[in-house]
């Protein structure tokens, strides 16, 4: 599979989980009486802070060791799912987190097995998920699944089946991860959640091309863009057409078309108000491909750059490889020779 290729269908997976606006649904669980304990944990929520990242981690690590030694182990689940949360908003992992949050769940504490609880088993699942680490994210996605049992929060499940089908994609199964995603549907439908359906359905037609089964991936891209649009969610319908753009053409190899598609969406992406970081980023990954397609390397090079500095800006590894695999790529068309030779054979 064409690395390019796959470089857009995990930046869309990504834009399919979105940014932090559009992830609010755990932070609407986040209900502590103490003001003066909610004021102190809701810092860990805001973005702002983990700029600077060591001084986020060094204040995480004395809350936890207060909380720790005053056996406050409520507050210390509240950290953790705070911080977890933040994780999975910002699409990124962290091992101090990840690492404190195995530590507490391997104490095997007394705790009232809440929301809370619960989801601290899903949140650790995405650290691995977001560290590259698809095997162990599968077995925690697992894990979360069991504990669920005795809580039965649909919410959760939905969740954790999402985020394991889709690990079961990047580790080319994508049998196992139609299976999760089929039963994932129906509960989606019974509520009603456009949002969710749309992420589903997109990531179903990802395992379908996986098993070159393009009309039935075809048939998800539309079902995914007609529940994004019944929701109303047009930054997730444009990442999808993204998608889709990128995607067809490394299936039919139409250049032609492509590039009439691509027009269509940068048209589109004029009438978007407050457009996300992330979208933009992917709109200069579209142009990069455009360019790239029309033999102006120049401008391809320069829009692949754009569209890596978001990435490059939040220290994520994991999709930063594939912008530079396709600016080593770049440079090949347009100079015959490998630039980088090291970071060729690193990707």
């Amino acid at each position: 599979m064409d690395k390019w290729y796959l470089c857009l269908l995990l930046l869309c997976l990504q834009a399919c989980k979105e940014h932090k606006k559009e992830n609010t649904e755990f932070k609407k669980l986040d209900i502590v009486k103490d003001s003066a304990l909610t004021k102190r944990l809701e810092w860990y929520l805001q973005e702002s802070n983990y700029t600077n990242n060591e001084n986020y981690r060094k204040k995480f690590i004395k809350d936890y060791k207060d909380f720790i030694t005053t056996k406050d182990y409520e507050s210390t689940k509240l950290l953790l799912f705070n911080t977890g949360t933040l994780f999975l908003d910002m699409y990124l992992s962290d091992s101090v987190i990840g690492n404190h949050t195995l530590e507490f769940l391997n104490l095997n504490l007394p705790l009232k097995e809440d929301t809370f609880y619960v989801s601290l088993y899903y949140l650790y699942a995405v650290n691995l998920f977001n560290s590259d680490k698809m095997r162990e994210a599968i077995t925690w996605g697992e894990k979360a699944l069991i504990k669920n049992k005795t809580l039965q929060s649909k919410y959760i499940e939905i969740k954790v089946k999402n985020l394991i089908g889709s690990a079961f994609n990047q580790v080319n199964e994508p049998k196992k991860a139609i299976q999760y995603f089929s039963e994932i549907i129906p509960i989606a439908e019974q509520e009603k959640d456009y949002k969710l359906l749309g992420s589903v359905n997109y990531n179903m037609a990802y395992a379908y091309e996986i098993l070159y089964a393009y009309h039935e991936a075809k048939d998800k891209y539309k079902n995914a863009a007609s529940n994004f649009m019944k929701a109303k969610d047009t930054t997730r319908y444009f990442s999808l057409q993204c998608s889709f753009a990128t995607n067809n053409f490394f299936v039919l190899f139409d250049t032609l078309s492509t590039l009439k598609f691509i027009d269509s969406i940068e048209k589109q992406f004029q009438d978007f108000k407050n457009p996300s970081e992330l979208s933009i980023s992917n709109i200069n990954g579209l142009k990069s491909l455009k360019y790239y397609l029309t033999n102006e390397y120049d401008s391809a090079l320069l829009y692949n750059n754009k569209s890596g500095d978001y990435f490059r800006k939040t220290n994520n590894n994991i999709f930063l490889i594939y912008y530079e695999y396709f600016g080593e790529e770049i440079y090949f068309k347009k100079n015959k020779k490998i630039n980088n030779k090291q970071k060729i054979f690193k990707i």
